[in-house]
């Protein structure tokens, strides 16, 4: 784990070696806050709300049941364009990332929302900082 790697790079005996304990403790805090963000804009067809709230409200149950290494996944509709809504989301690691993409339930759940869509998903992933 990304603990035990950073205890085991900078551990106790690293306090002689490494000299400052700040920048020991920002090197540890580097290594382990490795979290991914994820905002996803979906544009959804006229009409089609409902059932895409409906699916997406699956999705999300099986996400946060399945997935450990997933933070949040929340879903958040536009104040000002009703067919708009952006997808939260933040996994521990690249890896939980991309088990995500990789699960039954987030391909099924894509499917099923294909015929609500309006258009491309716009996604932006990013690195915790």
């Amino acid at each position: 784990s990304a603990t035990r790697r950073a205890l085991t790079n900078y551990g106790i005996m690293a306090w002689g070696a490494r000299g400052d304990p700040v920048q020991l403790v920002n090197s540890i805090y580097k290594e382990i806050n490795m979290a991914i963000g994820v905002i996803a804009k979906l544009k959804i067809q006229e009409g089609k709300n409902s059932e895409f709230e409906g699916i997406f409200q699956e999705l999300a149950a099986a996400v946060r049941a399945n997935e450990a290494g997933n933070n949040f996944y929340a879903l958040h509709k536009s104040r000002s364009d009703p067919q708009l809504y952006i997808v939260l989301e933040q996994y521990v690691d690249q890896a939980a990332l991309d088990a995500h993409g990789k699960t039954d339930h987030f391909r099924s759940g894509g499917a099923k929302m294909g015929p609500c869509m309006g258009g491309a998903p716009e996604i932006e992933v990013m690195d915790a900082v």
